[in-house]
């Protein structure tokens, strides 16, 4: 109860500080500015689409395996890492951040591979 209290004050607090029409006009025209950009088609790739395929190839290939090494006992399944902890948890998550990494910065070749690799990257 305490907590919900102390959320309902900050959000009182951000409102009055983000509530003045300066910072209220300036935002809004940054925002439909970015958001714009955002959609248009993508113009250049952030990383060379060969070379992101295939760090996140190798990625999918050795992941089972140095999970498998790094952890304590034989694992039946590369989430079975995650519960177990120490090595294989920090590697199973590290590649998730590295797919996820790369998932962000490829753009596709048309706006519908951007968006859709936006969308899966955000959901992993």
């Amino acid at each position: 109860m305490a907590r919900n209290r102390l959320l309902v004050k900050v959000v009182r607090v951000m409102r009055k500080l983000w509530s003045g029409p300066h910072v209220r006009n300036k935002l809004t025209a940054t925002i439909s500015r970015e958001g714009a950009s955002m959609l248009a088609d993508p113009e250049r790739s952030e990383i060379d689409e060969h070379t992101g395929k295939l760090i996140v190839g190798l990625i999918a290939l050795f992941l089972a395996s140095f999970t498998n090494f790094f952890s304590g006992d034989s694992i039946n399944s590369i989430s079975e890492a995650y519960h177990q902890g120490g090595w294989a948890r920090d590697i199973f998550v590290g590649f998730l951040f590295a797919i996820t990494a790369f998932l962000l910065a490829y753009n596709g070749k048309s706006r519908r591979q951007m968006v859709l690799s936006k969308i899966a990257a955000l959901r992993m």
